[in-house]
């Protein structure tokens, strides 16, 4: 459960992030942490996260000027709730929600 919570939670940040952002939206691409979870993120705002056997397809919202990105689970996830995180890009490592990520 705690590790579903976790993917829930950085699927709906990611999400958040590619749908406010057009072309020049700098989440775009293929991140990793430490942990080998990914997260991906569209152009056309959409994504998927990747924790072991979990995948969870998202949408995504960002909001450049508070540096915050919304991420909205598939609807078909009844349990994970749409989450608003933080997150910073310096060069290829994102920082979201406490865990440290590498453009891939």
């Amino acid at each position: 459960m705690k590790k579903i919570s976790l993917v829930l939670a950085l699927v709906l940040m990611m999400s958040f992030v590619l749908c406010a952002c057009g072309a020049s939206n700098e989440l775009v691409g293929t991140w990793v942490n430490s942990k080998n979870s990914t997260i991906e993120f569209a152009d056309d705002g959409t994504g998927v996260l990747t924790e072991d056997i979990i995948v969870v397809d998202f949408t995504y919202v960002v909001d450049e000027e508070e540096g915050t990105v919304t991420l909205i689970p598939d609807p078909s996830y009844e349990e994970l709730e749409t989450q608003t995180h933080d997150y910073t890009i310096d060069g290829d490592t994102l920082s979201m929600y406490g865990e440290t990520f590498t453009r891939q």
